[in-house]
């Protein structure tokens, strides 16, 4: 993670390096929440390479939740603690800003990406502070989509979350139960058969904690801008997308 000022220093040491980016042109500070870089290993081959990188500025990694999410990459970097790992200085994040990235980035993508949630709850468990972890899902407008992540690490892979905690992030009843009957037919949402990539997608925007933010957001999606079609599906189908919508 590095924050925006440097992103740009980041992504131009890495190109020098010889690493590549199909996104390396959407180097900005409005599409660029995460970056991928690899590079290929001598033999080349297929596949993104020998070495890849992802580097964030931000640790909202989905473009639809970027604007209505509040985070602070700054202060993330500040409360990381340092570490030494084969002789090599660097810094790790705490445990409640690890389960907040992880519970953004895992949001209803994968169900083995819950085991990382489940291991960082399992191996920190006596330092992770829920307190804290709760304050930080209220602020950062994410304690719709932290229930329901935490909900599913310990009804799959009985993670231990204290069950105040569930009750703290509990969404209001009406809104519970419009979540809970679109997930009904799935024993996880990665389920392919029950759940389609819209679905996905839906559920993430209706679990975005202020209702104006989730008009905000379907808004986006209906009408979305050229550079935001860019940065999904490239310049040319973007034009081509653009075109056909307006």
């Amino acid at each position: 993670m590095v924050q925006k000022k440097d992103l740009s220093r980041v992504a131009k040491t890495l190109l020098e390096l010889e690493f590549t980016s199909p996104q390396s042109e959407f180097i900005t500070k409005e599409y660029s929440a995460e970056l991928c870089f690899a590079k290929r290993g001598a033999s080349g081959g297929k596949g993104l390479g020998s070495a890849v990188i992802d580097v964030h500025q931000d640790i909202t990694s989905s473009i639809r939740l970027k604007e209505v999410i509040k985070t602070d990459t700054e202060e993330v970097i500040k409360r990381a603690r340092p570490v030494k790992i084969k002789d090599v200085n660097m810094l790790v994040m705490t445990p409640e800003d690890l389960l907040l990235h992880l519970t953004l980035r895992h949001c209803f993508q994968r169900l083995i990406r819950l085991c990382d949630i489940d291991e960082v709850i399992k191996l920190k468990k006596d330092e992770l502070n829920w307190q804290s972890l709760l304050q930080k899902a209220k602020e950062n407008r994410l304690s719709i989509i932290m229930y329901y992540t935490l909900y599913y690490v310990r009804q799959l892979l009985e993670a231990p979350v204290p069950e105040y905690v569930f009750k703290k992030l509990m969404p209001s009843w009406w809104r519970k139960s419009m979540l809970d009957a679109l997930l009904s037919k799935a024993v996880y949402p990665d389920d392919s058969n029950s759940l389609s990539r819209g679905r996905k997608y839906f559920l993430q925007i209706l679990m975005v904690d202020r209702l104006i933010d989730v008009f905000l957001v379907l808004w986006t999606v209906m009408f979305p801008s050229f550079e935001w079609l860019a940065y999904y599906y490239g310049r040319s189908r973007a034009k081509k997308i653009y075109i056909s919508l307006y």
